[in-house]
């Protein structure tokens, strides 16, 4: 695991990176891997803590003071996930600055359970498809031959 993850904050904010949460569960699509990514509602927490400024021990306070029987595992378990958003390239180290200030999303849930990423790869050619570009004269989605 990367040394440096929980020493700094970091950024959800890549320009060819993109996400949305869809009823709790968080897509992430990398335009210039043609990855994407189906992330867990507890890693939705994580990553929800990431984009608000957050570092990692800031968010596993902010989770401790709701999953209040969970203290000693969050730590771990948040710090892990992070290394594997960090090895996806999905999130950077962010510059040396403040927080934002924001106001979090209230937790929901009785038990955090351990995040995870799903990673795909089926849709690469299209992800990576330039809509201007990369087309026949019938426009887009088709590639020309």
């Amino acid at each position: 695991m990367n040394s440096l993850i929980g020493t700094g904050r970091y950024t959800t904010v890549i320009p060819e990176v993109t996400s949305e949460i869809f009823d709790g569960e968080l897509v992430v699509a990398n335009y210039q891997s043609g990855v994407y990514y189906s992330i867990s509602a507890d890693g939705c927490w994580v990553w929800q803590g990431l984009a608000h400024g957050l570092t990692v021990p800031e968010i596993v306070n902010w989770l401790s003071n709701h999953f209040r029987n969970q203290t000693a595992e969050l730590p771990a378990l948040v710090q892990d996930f992070v290394g594997k958003l960090a090895a996806e390239g999905v999130i950077l180290e962010a510059p040396k600055g403040d927080a934002l200030i924001a106001t979090l999303p209230v937790l929901t849930g009785s038990v955090f359970t351990e995040p995870t990423i799903d990673r795909f790869d089926d849709l690469q050619d299209l992800l990576m498809l330039d809509p201007v570009h990369d087309v026949d004269h019938t426009g887009w989605p088709r590639r020309p031959d």
